[in-house]
């Protein structure tokens, strides 16, 4: 399956001639054979900014799309009706792995980026906790609120397949996608999802009304900023069918702001050590932690930083609401009620019925 997303910046006095054309593709586009999504989308702080998600389900298919006259007038008119030069991405899915070439707007040199040194050791040093936090957190809400047999899921940070594997022993028949910005975790996925594609969690290059749920585990919204995590949800709202849900885990302020504030640990592996460093940003709400790997002779394997915010069960909820997600439960990790000091809260989101 290919996997198109554009972004345009239309001029404001051509913003009628182009709607007209845009919606007129999306109509055509959508009836040629082997096209699966076709959807141009505009961005409602921005009117003049439109979003493409197009979905192929092989090359012949993009080849029959492009062949459309209409195809040939729109990219012919590009010149006179955008402000500047399109920006996209293709995405290749495939069934087993996802495709080799990591993103150009970041070097696989850049040993600080996280989750690329850490990704081999992964599961060697934090499966176990990831299984235990997922247990206790997303499948224990999806057992409450129960999920449809043969039911589109989508991972959101899905890693290296930790959610994958414990949602497949739920139900063997689950389409299960799994999705996340490191190309290094996901290379370690292996079969845990029938597909695999690396994306940005606030771009989902998924359609519409794709998935009956979408989950993400082990703190991975804490990556987000406000703003981010506003993006993410709304890409949630879109990607879910009506009545969807939006099962998540999320640390604490409590947690990344109080008990991280200045913590450091070091674990004794048989292969050397791994050192934890956080320290906690009150100011901008977030804990930065720094993982240095060492080998037994006391050299550094790999080093990476990850930056981890921490929104309150204030902010989230009113962003979950601004994207048309309605809270049906928030609770602490290890039982039923909500309290702030508990280090991790599990979060139950539901999309509207229509």
């Amino acid at each position: 399956m290919i996997i198109y997303r554009v972004e345009v910046e239309v001029r404001p006095e051509q913003l009628p001639r182009a709607t007209t054309m845009f919606a007129e593709l999306v109509r055509q586009s959508r009836q040629v054979l082997g096209v699966r999504h076709f959807d141009i989308l505009q961005d409602p702080d921005d009117g003049c900014r439109f979003v493409s998600v197009e979905v192929f389900e092989d090359r012949a298919a993009v080849d029959r799309q492009s062949a459309l006259p209409l195809v040939g007038e729109v990219i012919s008119a590009f010149d006179g009706l955008l402000r500047v030069a399109p920006r996209g991405s293709a995405f290749h899915v495939s069934a087993s792995e996802p495709w080799p070439t990591p993103r150009a707007d970041r070097s696989t040199d850049d040993q600080t980026l996280p989750y690329q040194g850490f990704a081999e050791e992964y599961d060697r040093l934090l499966g176990d906790l990831a299984v235990r936090t997922w247990q206790q957190g997303i499948l224990a809400e999806l057992a409450r609120i129960g999920v449809p047999a043969g039911a589109t899921v989508v991972d959101l940070a899905a890693g290296t397949g930790v959610g994958g594997r414990l949602l497949r022993s739920l139900d063997d028949n689950l389409t299960l996608v799994g999705l996340d910005a490191s190309i290094e975790m996901l290379r370690q996925a292996g079969g845990s999802y029938r597909q695999l594609v690396e994306a940005d969690l606030c771009q989902i290059p998924l359609p519409s009304g794709f998935a009956d749920v979408t989950v993400s585990g082990f703190d991975s919204l804490n990556y987000l900023d406000g703003t981010r995590l506003g993006r993410c949800l709304g890409e949630v709202g879109r990607v879910l069918k009506p009545g969807g849900w939006l099962v998540f885990d999320y640390s604490s302020p409590h947690l990344l702001c109080q008990q991280w504030r200045d913590h450091h640990h070091t674990d004794q592996l048989a292969d050397g050590t791994l050192h934890w460093r956080h320290r906690a940003d009150r100011a901008g709400s977030r804990c930065v932690t720094t993982l240095t790997r060492y080998d037994q002779t006391g050299a550094v394997r790999w080093e990476e930083q990850h930056v981890q915010y921490a929104l309150d069960a204030f902010q989230v909820h009113r962003l979950a609401e601004s994207a048309g997600l309605r809270v049906d439960r928030v609770r602490d990790l290890h039982r039923a009620e909500f309290s702030p000091s508990a280090s991790t809260h599990v979060w139950s989101l539901r999309k509207g019925d229509g």
